[in-house]
């Protein structure tokens, strides 16, 4: 027992190490990058932290940025414990984000009944969209990421024809009308922070998926399918049902996902909307490893990074969408890392045979 949990240990801290030093090498090159257009990239880095986490309101706009990010960094962590990329998030998303508009607006309810309803609709929607192309996949062999991206253009424009129909379509802003005050989300904590009640909704489903991942059956079948096929078949694992239930699990997140958008945030449903979740929630799963610590961090990150590109702009006249590039490079850098591990023990192993 002291031996695996010593195993345990040591792979934790490997992974940790290895997401912190993804994360050094993600800023020491978009540093680089900075002198290259002659601006101080202290300066830039600075005024991008102190714009996300230097006062109580900016810490509090932090905050309401993170939820959205950690529920996306769940929905591609939930797909990943068994091996499956859900690159389809996008159109999840947005099929939970129009559903959760048409129960807010057309659904006469109280508060107390009306939010868990478009709770419900989002999930429900969402997890139909997912289920499309993890069916396909465990029946047909279709490439999951193809039709994940095939399925998000499907979702797009399919979402843009349903806000069209909508009774009081605003087509000066290309939206819906507003949904009831009745379905907006109140106030965890009050003005003048006004932090939102989406952010404790976040953390409460990060607790839950990690209660179905370590701490269910299920969840340890998931994870041994996600970590080896072959093994889990092997052992009596139903590899596909695991794979379905991961990737339903997934857009289930996705879908809370787009109602805490809309019942947060937007308020109505917007044609085109694409405010990038699916990247910044590849980036949060990569970083965190399936560690909910790690998860939560890196989805606070990067909402401080993403609260901090207006004073960033304004005093060094940098783009805000320079932090896009600091997720990229933070992606690569992750997705090299087993590429060096490799090459580490090539090494270490090519070094014991020359002394043998």
């Amino acid at each position: 027992m002291k031996n695996i949990n010593g195993t345990r240990l040591k792979q934790g801290l490997a992974d940790t190490f290895s997401s912190l030093v993804a994360l050094l090498l993600a800023f020491v090159v978009s540093g680089l990058l900075i002198l290259l257009t002659d601006a101080n990239p202290l300066e830039v880095f600075s005024s991008l932290f102190v714009g996300g986490l230097g006062s109580p309101l900016a810490l509090a706009g932090a905050l309401n940025r993170m939820a959205p990010i950690l529920l996306a960094g769940l929905a591609i962590t939930a797909g990943n414990s068994c091996g499956v990329f859900n690159i389809g998030f996008d159109g999840q998303f947005l099929v939970g984000f129009v559903l959760a508009a048409v129960v807010g607006y057309a659904v006469p309810l109280p508060s107390f009944l009306l939010i868990p309803l478009v709770f419900l609709a989002a999930i429900a929607g969402a997890m139909l969209w997912s289920f499309f192309p993890i069916f396909l996949n465990i029946r047909r062999e279709v490439n999951i990421i193809f039709s994940c991206i095939m399925l998000n253009y499907v979702g797009k424009y399919l979402v843009n024809y349903l806000i069209q129909q909508f009774p009081g379509y605003i087509a000066s802003t290309g939206g819906s009308p507003r949904v009831q005050d009745t379905a907006m989300l109140p106030a965890l904590i009050e003005k003048p922070y006004k932090i939102n009640l989406a952010v404790l909704i976040s953390l409460v489903s990060l607790a839950l998926l990690y209660v179905i991942l370590f701490k269910t059956r299920s969840g340890y079948e998931m994870r041994a399918a996600g970590l080896s096929r072959s093994a889990a078949y092997s052992a009596g694992i139903p590899v596909e049902k695991k794979a379905m239930a991961g990737m339903l699990l997934s857009g289930a997140f996705a879908g809370m996902c787009g109602a805490l958008e809309l019942m947060g945030i937007t308020g109505r449903a917007i044609e085109d909307y694409a405010p990038g979740y699916m990247g910044l929630g590849i980036a949060v799963a990569m970083l965190g490893r399936e560690k909910p610590a790690m998860i939560l961090l890196s989805a606070f990150l990067f909402a401080v990074m993403k609260n901090g590109t207006t004073l960033m702009q304004m005093k060094t006249g940098i783009s805000a969408q320079f932090v896009l590039v600091i997720q990229g490079l933070l992606i690569i850098f992750v997705g090299i890392g087993p590429l060096f591990r490799y090459l580490m023990n090539r090494f270490h192993e090519g070094r014991k045979n020359s002394h043998a």
